[in-house]
């Protein structure tokens, strides 16, 4: 049988995690105009799939034009804004399409030696009028002794579904079934009642027949009666009448509760051994399944129309745990390691196992290692460049191409090292890419063809590799907010 081994390599290192928040610079402005008359905009009034062009320029106090490049963002689903980035003038004309209503940003930002400069224009979308209500698979035969939840919903004149929306659900006999502030409707007795779902001036009417309840008991089976944290139980509940039955159409609701248990606790004849202790955690979903997070005896109830069942379950933990035992180091004695990445080999490599380290306030070096045999794992190849720390070291799903992170080059081209590692003893770079990377990238991962990159601590850069030696930026985000940091990618 094949062992599998976990390489650990102890880093050694401080100052990652204060990264100092960057500066505003106060000494650039982003002036927002019309792109034809040229004169400033204030603001900008759209309908929803409506398009403007706006021109964004970057000026000094004195209104001189900065030729720099700097990013364009909208709204996330509310504000589509194209293109994305300015040119080298300084300069881009946006087209901007408004998706959502609301008092919305178009926003801009340079990244300089000074700090950020970030301007916003305000978009003014108005709401649509709504337009009608429509019930969701509404059930209007109903039975005494039951609750059912009602939900509807609410289309605007542009056909699109409005969300979070204040729907008031009234009936119009409540002897008969009346509604809690929920939408559940609750069946007291025999006749029929027109129930309604209003929001401002537009409403829907239903009509609901509510019957006599022939339900005598519930039948509740469980798929197991011990599992483990994470397991998931299917529960089958059924109705029955006194000739049992099965009725179908009538709700039924399944609830749980739970103690916590000591791991070493056995479980005879359904009762617990040991002392039962805190409240257990779990969820349990309305269409008949359970899951439990901590383990702990559960007791899970189906419950209609005044009957109810219940069967206990035992859940414990999942004992994943097992001790790891050193076989060997991967010692560098003069310079800190930062990260860590182990992958199979290929080609004439496979059967082999290989790792990459990057080093910490030292020379730009990443070592690669042989690890096939744990216990004597060696370095076969080593990648240097303009550096002062090579941060963060990740290898594709097909073991073909690698990416290293810089921060602190002599020329503050702090950006991406992209490698060839198909022969681990051979890596060679394929190219760099340092697009507006010049405050470093703290980290990176690499999934399907796209290098998904940590800019500066700030913004995440998503850059297109499926022909490693062209990479283009194909997305960038950035929270707006004064002070945010961001610390790592993992896709």
């Amino acid at each position: 049988m094949k062992k599998i081994y976990t390489i650990v390599f102890l880093l050694s290192f401080t100052g990652l995690f204060g990264q100092p928040t960057r500066s505003l610079n106060t000494d650039l402005e982003f002036v927002f105009e019309h792109p034809l008359l040229l004169h400033r905009l204030d603001s900008l009034s759209l309908n929803i799939g409506e398009e403007a062009s706006v021109l964004i320029r970057l000026v000094d106090l004195k209104g001189n034009q900065v030729k720099t490049t700097f990013m364009i963002r909208g709204q996330r689903k509310a504000i589509v804004a194209e293109p994305r980035r300015s040119d080298t003038t300084g300069v881009a004309k946006v087209t901007v399409k408004a998706l959502d209503s609301g008092e919305l940003n178009l926003r801009a930002m340079a990244i300089g030696k000074k700090g950020r400069t970030v301007g916003a224009l305000k978009i003014n979308v108005p709401l649509i009028p709504l337009e009608k209500i429509t019930f969701v698979n509404p059930i209007q035969k109903v039975f005494i002794g039951t609750s059912v939840n009602y939900s509807v919903k609410v289309f605007d004149k542009a056909k699109r579904i409005r969300k979070n929306m204040n729907v008031v659900f009234t009936s119009s006999n409540n002897k008969v079934a009346e509604f809690d502030n929920f939408g559940n409707l609750t069946i007291n007795k025999p006749g029929k009642t027109t129930i309604t779902a209003t929001i401002d001036d537009i409403a829907e009417s239903l009509v609901v027949s509510a019957k006599k309840n022939p339900a005598r008991k519930i039948k509740f089976d469980i798929s197991e009666n011990q599992v483990r944290t994470g397991d998931v139980i299917k529960l089958k509940a059924t109705v029955l009448d006194g000739r049992d039955k099965v009725l179908k159409n009538i709700p039924i609701t399944f609830s749980f509760s739970g103690k916590a248990i000591n791991q070493t606790d056995n479980f005879i004849n359904n009762q617990s051994t040991e002392s039962i202790g805190l409240p257990a955690s779990g969820l349990i979903t309305q269409n008949g399944k359970f899951v439990a997070e901590t383990a702990g005896i559960y007791t899970l109830t189906a419950q209609s129309s005044g009957f109810s069942a219940s069967k206990k379950v035992k859940v414990v933990p999942r004992n994943v745990r097992k001790r790891l035992e050193v076989v060997g180091h991967g010692t560098i004695s003069n310079v800190n390691t930062s990260d860590l990445w182990v992958w199979p080999g290929v080609g004439k490599h496979k059967g082999k196992d290989f790792a990459v380290t990057g080093t910490h306030s030292a020379d730009g070096e990443a070592y690669f290692w042989d690890i096939s045999d744990p216990a004597n794992m060696e370095i076969i190849d080593t990648i240097k460049v303009d550096a002062r720390t090579v941060n963060d070291v990740k290898i594709s799903e097909d073991g073909r191409v690698g990416v290293i992170s810089r921060e602190g080059a002599s020329n503050r081209k702090n950006g991406l090292v992209i490698l060839d590692v198909t022969d681990p003893f051979n890596v060679s770079i394929i190219n760099e890419y340092n697009d507006d990377l010049t405050g470093g990238v703290h980290n990176v991962f690499i999934y399907e063809d796209h290098i998904y990159a940590l800019s500066a601590g700030r913004r995440y850069d998503i850059i297109n590799i499926s022909d490693p030696a062209n990479p283009f930026r194909v997305g960038s985000y950035e929270l707006n907010t004064p002070g945010h940091s961001i610390h790592d990618v993992w896709v």
